[in-house]
């Protein structure tokens, strides 16, 4: 089966691993790799994996930042103008890895111009939810009709049982997520920037599991699925130096530490908290471009690694699946009409 592959976050650890995975696939897919800036230094093990592979030829490098809606508007309709003119196959799989990890006590904001009155976006909000809200939707019209996954990576942060922020600190409140304008207390920022990151992925899920229901309820699309993975926590050499805070007790010790417990831990808890690159990457791909037996049961699925599983109870509540769905596409400027969707 031939299609486009479009990976998001190509040339982080997680990223890199998808990309060499999909090039080593024996049918002849074309893949979209997209990273912020295809010059940059942190991009040339993926040119180089490239390079390298027989499939070369099939496969690209993009820049997309994905802090800027300007760039994921002219990213896709450059896609989108490609797969109308035949110069692209449809898309067989959009694979929303990228993703903003809070580090430090400094909040950042997105030049999101997307925003009500011109506002800022909050870093967590606009790349972790909002630029992933952007991509799907408007890649829609260039989706394989028959065949297309929509597959987001999620996280155990969005879990208020498993991460380290509780449940009372995980707030609803769609404008505060977004716009941050109240600043934390003093001490308490690097844990608000988790809370952030959290609630994010929360969104992710709450929105991707509504427009599933669109989806269904719309007849030219409703074979797509949509599906979450939650990788589990990886520990790689790019996460060990960009969090280490530059401490060679982690860089040399508890991050080589914690990379060897995961490789021995995967073999005898497959899904549990710590895993490999190379185990999560696997699960990605195969919810991606494998599991066609499943069928109709891979709409909307949630995957904690390769085992189905329920996301929490927050994720599946109707009421703010409806709100953070009319909320986003107010402030996208977009409206599910003028997107083809029911």
């Amino acid at each position: 089966m031939s299609g486009t592959i479009i990976i998001t976050g190509a040339a982080g650890g997680l990223g890199l691993a998808l990309s060499e995975m999909v090039l080593q696939r024996p049918e002849q897919y074309h893949a979209v790799f997209t990273v912020r800036d295809e010059d940059a230094p942190n991009a040339k093990p993926l040119r180089d994996l490239i390079e390298s592979n027989s499939s070369k030829h099939r496969a690209r490098i993009v820049s997309l930042d994905l802090s800027k809606s300007t760039s994921i508007r002219n990213f896709c309709t450059h896609i989108n103008s490609q797969v109308s003119a035949g110069e692209l196959p449809p898309i067989r799989a959009l694979v929303l890895n990228a993703a903003y990890i809070p580090n430090g006590n400094d909040r950042k904001y997105a030049e999101f111009v997307d925003g009500q009155d011109g506002a800022k976006i909050e870093m967590n909000f606009a790349v972790n939810y909002l630029a992933n809200v952007l991509l799907a939707l408007l890649l829609l019209e260039s989706m394989e009709k028959l065949a297309g996954r929509i597959v987001y990576v999620s996280s155990i942060a969005s879990d208020p049982a498993k991460g380290k922020v509780s449940s009372n600190e995980l707030l609803w409140d769609p404008e505060d997520l977004a716009f941050a304008r109240q600043l934390p207390a003093a001490g308490s920022e690097a844990r608000d920037g988790m809370r952030r990151y959290g609630m994010s992925k929360l969104c992710q899920i709450m929105f991707m599991q509504k427009l599933q229901k669109h989806l269904n309820s719309t007849p030219s699309l409703n074979k797509l699925r949509v599906i979450g993975v939650d990788p589990g926590v990886m520990v790689h050499p790019n996460l060990i130096k960009k969090h280490g805070n530059n401490s060679i007790i982690i860089e040399k010790l508890i991050g080589p530490a914690l990379m060897a417990y995961s490789k021995v831990a995967q073999y005898v808890w497959p899904n549990g908290t710590f895993r490999t690159v190379n185990k999560s990457a696997s699960d990605i791909v195969r919810a991606a471009l494998d599991l066609d037996s499943q069928g109709e049961s891979l709409k909307g699925a949630y995957l904690n690694g390769s085992k189905h599983e329920e996301p929490t109870a927050w994720a599946k509540d109707e009421g703010k699946q409806n709100e953070i769905w009319e909320f986003s596409l107010k402030l996208l400027n977009l409206n599910k009409s003028e997107l083809g969707l029911c």
